[in-house]
């Protein structure tokens, strides 16, 4: 059996809820300029196929539904330093994509506070899995 404070590193080590979460703040995040790029749409098919395939792309239908609130609610109860930290790194990525916008950059801060999170130590994580990546 694993060892249940073993660190999460992958978006498929998510649990239901925080992947519910991280779907509703990558619609949040791309309905903030009201466009979507073939960079964007890229890197959140990277994200889905790490997150589960179909099962995240059924949750970004569902979080179409869900008001910004609670979207932000529901982000405020993900507890896990780990799947915060991994949330915000995908996101981070998606919305560095082209370029951060206002509304992406107003969200990616409000993660920040609402987490209390390092964000320099969160960016360096996101490029360090990137890198793994390519």
């Amino acid at each position: 059996m694993p060892d249940a404070a073993a660190e999460r590193d992958r978006l498929s080590d998510l649990t239901a809820d925080e992947l519910r979460v991280l779907a509703g703040l990558v619609r949040l995040a791309v309905r903030t300029d009201g466009a979507l790029t073939d960079d964007e749409r890229d890197e959140i098919t990277h994200i889905a196929n790490e997150a589960g395939g179909d099962t995240f792309w059924d949750l970004l239908d569902e979080a179409a539904e869900q008001s910004p609130r609670a979207i932000l609610d529901a982000a405020s109860r993900v507890t896990a330093r780990d799947a915060q930290e991994m949330i915000y790194g995908a996101l981070y990525e998606l919305s560095q994509r082209e370029s951060i916008d206002a509304g992406e950059l107003e969200i990616l801060d409000r993660l920040a506070a609402l987490w209390n999170l390092d964000i320099r130590d969160v960016g360096d994580d996101a490029a360090d899995v990137a890198d793994d990546d390519a």
